[in-house]
């Protein structure tokens, strides 16, 4: 992995700091950010994570109150750097992309290859989680990891790799899990909240899922649609239902499936899509003006989730039978 040396003298010079992802953050954003806040901090930075807004409830427990602002527009005040991580496009930093323009200097890191290079330096590699480029990052800087910091890394390494499932699992992401361990890193910790702990709140979400998924194209395709009524019935935090679309995606023969819910403005539609072998999914997003990796990623539609639907299913139908002619 080739680390730009601008990125690391960035990093050292640099008295305050502010660093974000894509809004709301997901567990290779938040986690490879907290091991930077910890790295800084104990070297004497005014470090901090800016959220936007909301963090999952899953993944709270990684993180302490002073550590992570939830302000939507980020923290006050002038900054010497700020940092995106794991956002492919300037417009998901939401208003907190505003915050990063002001300051001194202005980083994009990410593992996402169709990346916009939106800052003034961009750092952009094929990797399995934008938590390996922190660690590869951190080894640079010559830090000697700790529990507190090999935790979030773990973290965002495990998600990333759907708990090392996912095609982009690689041998260097389990060298990588493996020296984050020796460092201390708890793998119950950085796992149980996450998945084996749900609130029933969300547990009833995914039943009314469950109830409400469709399967077609043969079976290729299964998909959810996440209406506020159902979020509200569940009372689950509107901030899980995304995490739903691992229930399409558990059907035997499925090569996509995909979850659609309201934004939380109520004025669009977001889409989750996944594949499992052989469909570029990062590709069909791209048509909806998203994007992401070839087998996960996400648009967001200016339409009723029912109108959104009605674009995208005829269209996934069309590629997926092209696909196989």
């Amino acid at each position: 992995m080739n680390i730009p040396g601008k990125i690391v003298e960035a990093f050292a010079t640099a008295r305050s700091v502010v660093l974000t992802s894509h809004v709301p953050p997901d567990g290779d954003g938040l986690g490879s950010a907290l091991a930077l806040v910890r790295v800084l901090r104990s070297r004497g930075v005014q470090a901090v994570f800016a959220a936007g807004g909301e963090v999952q409830a899953n993944l709270r427990f990684l993180y302490r109150d002073d550590e992570v602002d939830l302000t939507p527009a980020g923290p006050r005040g002038e900054f010497d750097l700020a940092v995106s991580l794991d956002a492919a496009t300037f417009a998901r930093l939401g208003p907190i992309g505003d915050t990063c323009r002001k300051a001194g200097r202005f980083l994009n890191i990410d593992h996402h290859l169709k990346n916009e290079c939106f800052a003034d330096e961009n750092w952009v590699e094929d990797a399995p989680a934008t938590g390996e480029m922190v660690f590869r990052l951190l080894e640079a800087m010559e830090v000697t990891l700790g529990p507190e910091t090999a935790l979030p890394l773990l973290v965002a390494l495990v998600t990333d790799t759907g708990r090392f499932s996912y095609s982009n699992t690689t041998p260097a992401a389990h060298r990588m899990a493996a020296r984050l361990l020796e460092a201390g890193a708890d793998p119950v910790m950085a796992t149980d909240p996450i998945y084996r702990a749900r609130p029933a709140a969300f547990l009833r979400l995914s039943g009314l899922a469950l109830e409400a998924m469709r399967i077609e194209a043969n079976g290729l395709i299964a998909h959810v649609t996440i209406t506020p009524e159902m979020v509200r019935r569940s009372g689950a935090d509107p901030l899980d239902v995304g995490d739903l679309v691992d229930l399409p995606m558990s059907v035997a023969g499925v090569e996509v499936g995909l979850l659609l819910r309201e934004t939380p403005d109520g004025q669009g539609a977001k889409l989750s899509i996944r594949s499992r072998h052989w469909f570029p999914v990062n590709e069909f997003a791209a048509r909806f003006g998203g994007g992401g990796h070839p087998r996960a990623s996400g648009a967001t539609i200016p339409a009723s989730i029912d109108k959104a639907a009605g674009m995208i299913l005829p269209a996934l139908r069309m590629e997926l039978a092209k696909a196989k002619a």
